[in-house]
């Protein structure tokens, strides 16, 4: 089990990633309800539910590796099921001709989610143990036209690097149903469920900055028309990073029947 201090800055940073409301800690629990637009993240490595009931639009999501035997479920449409990495951050765009883009943030890794689970009744479902996907790189800056005659524009602002993929989880899933098959990975208004076990991908990376106009010249004349000094040099576009170059991994996945 994590501790206290820990476990709070994780919850925070989930909560803000993925709009959790809530979480718990209790190992079984007899009915687990997760109102429509709600969601819900387990704090522990192994969780009982007699029954579970998912309204439309909830989030179940778990914290860590675990594992998850649910007795029965009712699911209703465009549920999640979820042990998938966070998402990285994006890099904040360059401000001013001293700030270049930033790098954007490496995801977190997917958590190994082991779930044995009987189906009653599904509407539509995604379980995900996916890496989250990399934060992008901020953009340069581009600075204004220099309004002192005879000087030449500032260069632009360079890109920030892309953040780095998380590796996906690994997920086993044992399961039952009561009523009809449940269909994976294809469209469908009922019995459908989406299984998600790849690598999270590498972000943006940030875009150079165009260089500022220069300004107006003192003596060179064509016409009734200054001519403009030359142009800064461009930024330089950011890179996929040093952390993009590390190969991401997918996840395992083990899939079974048992009701037959």
């Amino acid at each position: 089990m994590l501790n206290k201090s820990i476990l709070i800055v994780l919850l925070t940073f989930i909560a803000s990633s993925l709009a959790i409301s809530q979480h718990f800690e209790h190992q079984h629990v007899s009915v687990l309800t997760i109102n429509e637009n709600d969601s819900l993240a387990f704090v522990g490595d192994t969780l009982v539910v007699d029954s579970l009931i998912m309204h439309d639009n909830s989030l179940l999501y778990f914290v860590s590796d675990a594992y998850v035997k649910i007795n029965n479920s009712f699911i209703g449409q465009n549920t999640k099921i979820s042990s998938e990495g966070i998402d990285g951050i994006n890099g904040q765009n360059g401000t001013s001709l001293w700030n270049h883009g930033t790098d954007g943030i490496n995801a977190t890794n997917g958590n190994d989610l082991h779930l044995i689970i009987n189906f009653n009744k599904v509407g539509s479902l995604t379980i995900s143990t996916r890496g989250g996907k990399g934060g992008n790189g901020g953009s340069g800056f581009s600075p204004p036209r220099i309004k002192v005659n005879g000087q030449t524009g500032f260069d632009g602002g360079n890109g920030g690097a892309a953040g780095q993929g998380g590796d996906s989880g690994n997920l086993s899933m044992f399961y039952t149903y009561s009523k009809e098959h449940p269909v994976f990975n294809r469209n469908g208004d009922k019995n459908s469920i989406y299984l998600l076990t790849n690598a999270g991908s590498c972000g943006k990376p940030g875009k150079a900055g165009k260089g500022g106009k220069g300004g107006k010249s003192e003596t060179i004349r064509t016409g009734d028309s200054d001519i403009l000094r030359a142009e800064g040099a461009n930024g330089i576009n950011g890179t996929r990073g040093a952390s993009c170059n590390k190969t991401t991994k997918d996840g395992k996945l083990t899939l079974k029947n048992l009701t037959e």
